[in-house]
């Protein structure tokens, strides 16, 4: 089932885009990585493997920092991005690569 909604996102994501261009709307989605928050402190703290576990998942081997998700996001929605349109910002260290 979750494969299934990332790849609904990533269909209205485009649908919309198509739509919206010809008014000059932009449309696109993020697609986030694990991202180390509070929540998943609060899931290490009781399992000091857990995050150990996770991180050798992932090939850049680290959870994403908040920072980093929100700067893409940022980047995506300034004048840098204005060609970029229809398009799903993967931001996940690799993982989507295995």
């Amino acid at each position: 089932m979750y494969g299934a909604s990332k790849h609904g996102i990533d269909s209205l994501t485009r649908s919309l885009a198509l739509e919206a261009i010809s008014k000059g709307i932009r449309i696109n989605s993020v697609a986030p990585g694990t991202t180390w928050t509070e929540r998943w402190e609060e899931r290490a703290s009781g399992n000091p493997k857990l995050r150990n576990e996770i991180e050798t998942l992932v090939p850049s081997r680290r959870f994403a920092k908040p920072d980093e998700i929100a700067g893409a996001i940022e980047w995506l929605c300034s004048s840098a991005a204005d060609y970029v349109v229809g398009h799903t910002l993967v931001i996940d260290g690799g993982l989507s690569l295995k």
